[in-house]
């Protein structure tokens, strides 16, 4: 039955499972892509909802379940970083934001660090094996020199500063694991199923 002059609720907004403005911004280009290609290539709105609704990137801002809230994003360049720190930003308040760090010593760390010195309060730096990783000790130095303030403790691997870093956190704070693909597998082998979903 049709009731003339009712008003109709408007359809509940389904958003991105990719969470950050970034992510929002590249699932809007994709349906611009797709609104322009509905020709030739024809996608049917239930199913745009279900790939945004359904959408996973691990190891970009992938936010684990339980307390406190791990957050593993492989961040490893200036501009990855910044884009981390505006996630940090919009996703609430914590007490705080305690940094596990590996990078590759290849990259720009000092640049990485610089993005996130404002929003890390603790960082528990890894060393990373292999010719290409870089140890504790000169991430801390780099660090330091990059404007790193809180406290820095060095560990000889990632599950070692990721435990460290889960023993001082309280419920309500945040644990960033970030800096390098490896750092990220790292931190999923050691976290097992919490990582997994």
């Amino acid at each position: 039955m049709v009731v003339l002059g009712a008003r109709r609720k408007a359809p509940r907004a389904r958003t991105s499972a990719l969470r950050g403005p970034l992510q929002l911004r590249n699932a809007a280009a994709s349906l611009a892509v797709l609104d322009a290609l509905r020709g030739p290539l024809p996608v049917s709105m239930q199913d745009v909802r279900r790939g945004l609704a359904e959408v996973a990137l691990p190891g970009r801002f992938q936010l684990l379940p339980g307390r406190p809230q791990i957050i593993l994003d492989v961040a490893h360049n200036p501009e990855a970083a910044a884009v981390l720190a505006e996630n940090l930003a919009v996703s609430g308040y914590a007490r705080e934001t305690i940094a596990v760090f590996g990078a590759l010593r290849d990259k720009d760390i000092g640049g990485v660090v610089r993005a996130l010195a404002k929003s890390v309060t603790r960082w528990h730096l890894a060393s990373l094996a292999g010719p290409r990783g870089t140890t504790a000790a000169d991430l801390a130095r780099i660090a330091r020199e990059a404007g790193a303030a809180g406290p820095i403790c060095e560990h000889e691997n990632v599950a070692a500063a990721l435990q460290a870093a889960q023993g001082e956190a309280g419920e309500n704070d945040k644990v960033i694991v970030f800096g390098s693909f490896l750092t990220v597998a790292a931190a999923m082998a050691h976290l097992g199923s919490r990582a997994d979903g």
